[in-house]
């Protein structure tokens, strides 16, 4: 059963005969309908210009080839292209291609700095879910919200964007830098049923952590809506 519903039940006598049943006022339902926002990161014109000593050798590390990682404010560190660089690789244990960096510059000196031959990559996705009040239905079964995606908000902004790069390896992943950006915003106009996908424009770095690594790269967020009803049956 998936929504709990408590009515009084007035029965009375219409103007035509017969019984009518009227629902009480305060009617309470328990929400399971909701509208799904996702949002997500994606970056591009990813470089590195300076100097990062992450792996340069010894145990089991292979340098100075290392594939990055990202932790943001739309998600973490996965062993995958979250920021691609120009080098090719497999992710550890599997056969799925990755985009490695120079990650021990110091010793394997980059004289012309290094490029992302990669286009647009995704850093992380959420879903933000905002939950929909039932609507009165009958007796024994609830009906859809009203509002659906109508609710969502006109304008989604991302002021608070981010990304930590990692170089990972299977005994700990090395800090490199974070990167911050500036806010990110984007007209949603949403219809009961959602929006599709749009995104905002490009934003380069504000500020980054460790300057001297030369990192750099341009960032956007990407938002879409859907509904999704779970009060009737």
């Amino acid at each position: 059963m998936k929504a709990v519903v408590h009515v009084t039940v007035v029965l009375f006598a219409s103007a035509v005969g017969g019984l009518v049943s009227n629902l009480d006022l305060d009617a309470q339902y328990t929400s399971t309908d909701q509208c799904l926002i996702t949002y997500g990161g994606e970056n591009q014109k990813r470089s590195v210009n300076g100097i990062v000593n992450t792996e340069c050798g010894g145990g089991w590390h292979s340098a100075p080839w290392g594939n990055w990682g990202v932790t943001s404010n739309y998600g973490h560190v996965q062993d995958g292209n979250q920021f691609p660089g120009h080098h090719p690789g497999t992710a550890t244990g599997t056969n799925r291609p990755i985009w490695q960096w120079n990650s021990c510059t110091a010793f394997y000196p980059a004289p012309n700095g290094q490029r992302s031959t990669r286009g647009v990559a995704t850093h992380g996705s959420r879903i933000h879910r905002i939950p929909l009040s039932c609507s009165s239905g009958n007796i024994f079964i609830p009906a859809p919200s009203v509002m659906g995606c109508t609710v969502a908000p006109r304008t989604w902004t991302m002021s608070n964007n981010f990304m930590s790069l990692y170089e990972l390896d299977w005994d700990g992943d090395d800090f490199i830098t974070t990167l911050y950006f500036p806010a990110t915003s984007i007209s949603m106009n949403c219809n009961y049923y959602g929006c599709s996908s749009k995104k905002s424009n490009w934003v380069s770095v504000s500020r980054s952590t460790k300057p001297l690594t030369g990192v750099q790269a341009e960032l956007r967020t990407k938002v879409s809506a859907r509904y999704q009803t779970g009060c009737a049956w």
